[in-house]
């Protein structure tokens, strides 16, 4: 380096590509650890079915896997109770939104090893990207973020969650060990999966 390139590089590292130490975001962190409330669509205590009926039809849309449509048909055809496939869907989106903060702040016995990855998955038509972490040892899911986007905030959405898990944890900032992953394509090549996972996974620095 010549002198002046020293003292730029005193003043602003991340300009040159000396030696990967962390990488630096500037973009505006906060919103994404205080998610907006998301109304459910329907009144769970208001609906007009039973809570014995909202029971049967969790057991069949979700422990069983039917589709909205096979479980309004097995509804009748069993039960003799004649309700929409719209309607079960709509019961699921509020059952879902109450459920969910209970999933996310359970008090999980973790360890200090995480994993993490991305994927794609088909979400009304349209290709999303799925973000997601979980405990290496415990095998529990941690984060499961998705969004439209294969960006970096949606990668820090996901770490973020990571964090406010352990965030009671004493040891959660000086404990926490990840894992580079190393995925193979179908043709066999590497180096671009890994390459991203290890990207995503560093150590960072947020400027806020």
């Amino acid at each position: 380096m010549t002198q002046e390139e020293k003292e730029q590089f005193q003043k602003d590292p991340q300009a040159f590509k000396v030696r990967y130490i962390f990488r630096e975001f500037t973009f505006d962190f906060k919103p994404l650890s205080k998610e907006s409330p998301v109304k459910p669509k329907v009144d769970l205590s208001r609906i007009y079915v039973s809570a014995h009926t909202l029971g049967l039809i969790l057991t069949y849309h979700v422990n069983y896997g039917l589709s909205a449509r096979k479980t309004a048909a097995l509804m009748f055809d069993v039960h003799s109770i004649k309700i929409s496939h719209q309607t079960i869907l709509n019961y699921m989106n509020s059952v879902a939104l109450i459920t969910k903060p209970f999933i996310d702040h359970y008090p999980y016995d973790l360890s200090n090893s995480f994993c993490g990855d991305e994927t794609y998955i088909r979400v009304k038509g349209r290709w999303h990207y799925l973000f997601f972490f979980f405990d290496a040892v415990k095998k529990i899911i941690l984060s499961y973020p998705v969004s439209p986007n294969r960006d970096t905030p949606s990668a820090i959405r996901a770490l973020d969650q990571v964090l406010q898990k352990g965030q009671n944890r004493s040891n959660i900032t000086n404990s926490i060990l990840f894992h580079k992953i190393q995925c193979i394509d179908k043709y066999g090549n590497m180096e671009g999966c890994e390459r991203y996972c290890l990207d995503l996974l560093v150590p960072f620095k947020l400027s806020i």
